[in-house]
Order: C-alpha cells, then sequence, then structure tokens
C-alpha cells in the first residue's frame, strides 16, 4: 500500500479571516477571493485524481500480493516436478543397469553346461538326442505284446519195421502233413512278430529314440 502523508487544507473561513485582517483594499480581496475559489477547485480535482491514483495503487499492490503468492506457489510446484524428475532418472537409470545385469546374467546362463547340477549341454524339449550328442526323447506309441506261436508237432511216427507196413507208412505221411501244418503256422506267428517289431522300432523312431 502507498503511504501517504498527512495534508492540511486552507479553509473558506481561513481565507476570509485573513482577508479581514489584512487590510488590503477590497478589489484586492475580491480578486484574491476568487482567484483562491479557482485554484481550490483545480487542486480538488488534483486531489480526486491522486486518490484514484493511489486507489489503483491499492488495487495493484493487492494484485502483485496474489501474483507473488501464485509465483511461490508456482515455484514450490517446479521444485517438487524437478525432484520427481531426478527421483526418475535415478529410477530409469537404475532400470538400465538391471537390464545390463539380467542381458549379462542371461547370456551366461545360455553358454553355461553345468547349471542346476548338469554335466553337459542343457537341452530343452526342441533339442531331439543324436548319434553324437544326447537329448531329449518323447514317449513312444504304444505297441501291443507279441502273441506266442502255438505251433507244435505232436505225433510221432511208428518204429519202421524190417517189412514194408503201410499203416507204418500211413503214421510218416501224418506226421510230415503235421509238420508242414505247424511250419506254416510257426511262418504265420513269426510274420505277426516281425511286424510287430517293425511297429515297436517305428514308434521308437517317432519319439526320437532311433535315427530314422
Amino acid at each position: 500500500m502507498v503511504a501517504r502523508a498527512s495534508q492540511y487544507y486552507v479553509s473558506d473561513t481561513d481565507i476570509a479571516q485573513l482577508m479581514a485582517i489584512s487590510g488590503l483594499p477590497n478589489t484586492f480581496k475580491q480578486l484574491f477571493a476568487r482567484d483562491y475559489s479557482a485554484l481550490k477547485r483545480d487542486v480538488g480535482g488534483y486531489k480526486d485524481a491522486i486518490t484514484a491514483l493511489e486507489e489503483r495503487a491499492d488495487e495493484t499492490d493487492a494484485h502483485l500480493t496474489v501474483i507473488d503468492a501464485q509465483i511461490v506457489d508456482i515455484t514450490l510446484r517446479v521444485t517438487t516436478a524437478e525432484g520427481d524428475i531426478l527421483d526418475l532418472a535415478l529410477r530409469v537409470t537404475q532400470n538400465e543397469s538391471d537390464i545390463a545385469d539380467n542381458r549379462s546374467d542371461f547370456d551366461a546362463h545360455v553358454i553355461d553346461t553345468t547349471t542346476h547340477g548338469t554335466t553337459g549341454e542343457i537341452v530343452g524339449t526342441g533339442n531331439y538326442a543324436s548319434a553324437a550328442i544326447g537329448g531329449t526323447v518323447l514317449l513312444a506309441a504304444a505297441v501291443a505284446n507279441a502273441v506266442p506261436s502255438a505251433a507244435n508237432a505232436a505225433l510221432n511216427p511208428n518204429t519202421a519195421g524190417l517189412a514194408y507196413l503201410q499203416a507204418d507208412a500211413a503214421t510218416w505221411v501224418a506226421m510230415l502233413n503235421e509238420h508242414k501244418t505247424q511250419i506254416n503256422l510257426l511262418k504265420t506267428d513269426l510274420n505277426l512278430a516281425i511286424a510287430q517289431l517293425n511297429a515297436l522300432l517305428a514308434s521308437e523312431r517317432a519319439a526320437k529314440q532311433l535315427a530314422p
């Protein structure tokens, strides 16, 4: 607020009393009174203008006070924002360092051959075994058990005598026919066993347990 000095204004009564005791001519007194009144009006106008300017200055001071408070608030916010930015920068720096450490750890893990107690290359589900390097094998598909052969030659021929006997010859013919039938049955059973073996080998190849 603008400081205001104490002011004293000469009143019309003061002027009248001064003229009464001055001993000046009446014409001079009248001219002085007229000029003083005009001067008083001018001074009054200047006074009003000065008062308006002082009021405007008071308003400006009030606005400046508000602006000062807003500047202080903005300064505090900027300081807080700078602190937050610095904190974020530190976090970003730490994250970059952590990412670099993780990348280094991952690279080391990839080339490590002894992690988790292993003694060779660590393999995944797609690293199938080869003739030179061990690896993953799949569960072979189920193959039914082979059926035991039922082939059995049970007939015994008669002992041949010194002379030809048709009955003895018939037992030999029956035995030969039985052997023929049982050999054919054995062949069938053998082919079935071979088919089961081939199915087993195919299942193991599909499971990566045998080379193709």
